[in-house]
């Protein structure tokens, strides 16, 4: 069985049992595993967790049970959910920047994601403006990230008025903290 089991000081880690006893991945990347962690083909867990700049990213983990250090399979800057095995894919509920959550079957081998399941199918249909990461440190030294979403029609060269939402950009970009301030609605009338 997959799951999380704490050691001596605290920190949780991935954690295989069966047969009455307990394994933990004892490397630093099997700790801060985000959600549950799945069976993968024999002796593999894998299991999600975020990486990258100040954490920006998904990634995924395969972690031979008894190896020391866990492979990273996948990674991307969308918001993984849920992720379940499904033969050598696995299955997970997805957000983009500019696409809502829906269901997706992602290969790790070639990184191909097949959406399975959309429930809002119109929502591609919408004029949304592009959105791009863009990364800096705070004055206190401290990596941050955001993401620019340009007006819909865009033209390099022109000046936009600039407003500024504050917000966790994990996933889909709603409408800042709170949802107030719809971001899209703002771009689709010529704001940066």
């Amino acid at each position: 069985i997959a799951g999380k089991s704490e050691d001596e000081k605290g920190v949780s880690h991935i954690a295989a049992r069966g047969a009455g006893r307990e394994r933990l991945c004892q490397s630093a990347l099997c700790t801060q595993a985000i959600g549950t962690p799945w069976i993968s083909g024999r002796n593999h867990i894998r299991y999600l967790r975020r990486t990258g700049w100040a954490n920006n990213e998904m990634a995924v983990y395969d972690w031979k049970i008894g190896d020391g250090t866990p492979n990273e399979i996948y990674k991307t800057q969308d918001l993984l959910l849920d992720c379940k095995a499904s033969g050598t894919k696995f299955i997970c509920a997805r957000e983009t920047s500019l696409q809502p959550r829906h269901l997706v079957s992602i290969d790790p081998a070639s990184g191909n994601a097949k959406i399975l399941f959309d429930p809002n199918p119109s929502f591609a249909k919408l004029p949304l403006g592009n959105a791009k990461r863009l990364y800096w440190r705070n004055a206190d030294g401290i990596p941050c990230w955001g993401d620019l979403v340009f007006p819909v029609g865009f033209k390099d060269g022109v000046r936009y008025p600039l407003i500024v939402v504050q917000y966790t950009s994990r996933g889909f970009l709603r409408g800042g903290t709170g949802d107030e301030y719809p971001i899209q609605l703002f771009a689709n009338e010529g704001y940066l």
